[in-house]
């Protein structure tokens, strides 16, 4: 991370839920302008991270440890100031962005609804939705749609065009490329990539499919019931130390597509 503090900073976080230790995460960090993937089975607790991030457990969890976003400690930060971090400065692409987007509003009165919803000055809107749409190769007639006219591909590219438009400086990604085929993966990678490039966001992509995250991360974080138990560069997968990483890579006979992903 060339001696910057990082854009994200995780320590000695531990959610518990019920009496069990649901997340004991002890450092997981994003530098700016770094993708960073976070790997595991499911239920080894990536999305349940991912929501602590916003401050989103659930109201019956315990949660200790700090957040840092850029400086600021999100754990138990005040609504207030998370309403300003959600969204505007942390964007979030889900699995299912369709179904993310509000099925009564076209797509393009769904993002200038969050960027009134954030205070962005009406003169400006017009001007960040262009270049959104610009960044993430969306064709503007499409923002006259409404999300069940759209493929998976194209809601999702409405999703990262709002984290444009909002001009977010990490990107969450949870499995956001699992409900898509393919080549439409592969599509939604290179977008990630760049955004990245373009816009010099930072990106945490939780995901199982090893083959899309060995394609995109600088580094990948391994986690097995709650914990990092390996991380390192994208050898990690080719070369794994820790018993969970050889099952995960054995349960993914086959890496090949990340080659594509790579390009």
């Amino acid at each position: 991370m060339n001696g910057q503090t990082p854009l994200l900073s995780i320590r000695d976080l531990v959610i518990e839920l019920g009496g069990r230790r649901l997340v004991d995460v002890t450092d997981l960090s994003v530098a700016r302008g770094e993708i960073v993937g976070l790997v595991g089975e499911s239920g080894a607790g990536k999305s349940l991270l991912l929501s602590s991030i916003l401050g989103l457990t659930p109201a019956n969890a315990s949660i200790s440890g700090s957040i840092l976003f850029d400086g600021v400690e999100l754990r138990g930060a005040p609504e207030r100031l998370l309403r300003e971090v959600r969204g505007r400065r942390i964007a979030v692409v889900l699995q299912a962005a369709r179904a993310a987007l509000t099925p009564t509003l076209k797509a393009g009165t769904w993002i200038e609804r969050a960027l009134v919803l954030h205070r962005v000055p009406a003169a400006e809107r017009r001007e960040r939705i262009d270049h959104a749409l610009e960044a993430v190769r969306l064709d503007p007639a499409l923002m006259d749609r409404y999300p069940h006219q759209l493929s998976g591909g194209e809601a999702q590219r409405v999703a990262v065009a709002l984290a444009v438009a909002l001009n977010a400086e990490l990107v969450l990604a949870d499995e956001a490329t699992s409900a898509l085929d393919v080549t439409v993966q592969a599509e939604v990678a290179e977008l990630f990539r760049d955004l990245r490039a373009r816009e010099g966001t930072s990106l945490l992509i939780v995901s199982h499919d090893l083959a899309l995250v060995a394609g995109l991360a600088d580094r990948i974080d391994i986690i097995a019931e709650g914990s990092i138990v390996e991380r390192g560069g994208p050898s990690v997968l080719s070369d794994p130390k820790h018993e969970v990483t050889h099952e995960l890579v054995a349960a993914n006979p086959t890496l090949e597509r990340a080659r594509e992903i790579a390009g």
